[in-house]
């Protein structure tokens, strides 16, 4: 297997892995997940959209997000939630583990806020699956020379495994 069939290989296992943190996202708009990891491809801190800790969430409190009328993307400083790359970078900030260099993996094309974000934790290398229409995202990636790559598995020759049952996550 050569080294580009092998990293390829990588970025999707890792998407994937995104998409299963995704699950746990108490958003009410979105499902979205995110993991960063380094170049060797080790994990060094995940993510999804969730309401900070120790706050409600957002089943729980209400969401701006819910508003009718309200347009995707737009207001984003009124949302209970944090995105999942925004967590991702803040928990690997409070536990001391450094993002220079690394990689983030994200369900979905990050938004401005995360984006700079993203830029100033000096991840150098964005891969996702889901496109969202934010073009200063595109613009300030590009000016800052951050690699974004979109990456689709085909799932028939790729199938996504089951997700696994956690039991009753009430309790």
């Amino acid at each position: 297997m050569d080294r580009t069939e092998k990293e390829y290989r990588r970025d999707v296992h890792l998407l994937r892995i995104s998409k299963m943190f995704a699950e746990f996202s108490t958003c009410l708009s979105r499902k979205v997940g995110c993991v960063i990891a380094s170049n060797a491809g080790h994990v060094i801190s995940t993510g999804y959209n969730g309401a900070p800790k120790r706050t409600r969430h957002s089943c729980e409190a209400g969401c701006y997000c819910q508003e009718p009328g309200r347009v995707s993307g737009t207001y984003q400083e009124r949302l209970r939630c944090s995105h999942a790359e925004m967590n991702a970078i803040s928990q690997a900030a409070y536990e001391g583990v450094s993002t220079r260099d690394a990689r983030i993996y994200c369900v979905t094309f990050p938004c401005s806020y995360c984006c700079k974000a993203i830029i100033q934790a000096g991840i150098r290398r964005v891969i996702y699956e889901e496109d969202y229409n934010d073009a200063l995202s595109k613009k300030l990636f590009e000016e800052a020379g951050v690699e974004c790559v979109c990456i689709t598995p085909n799932p028939e020759l790729e199938p996504l495994p089951p997700m696994p049952d956690f039991g009753n996550r009430d309790s």
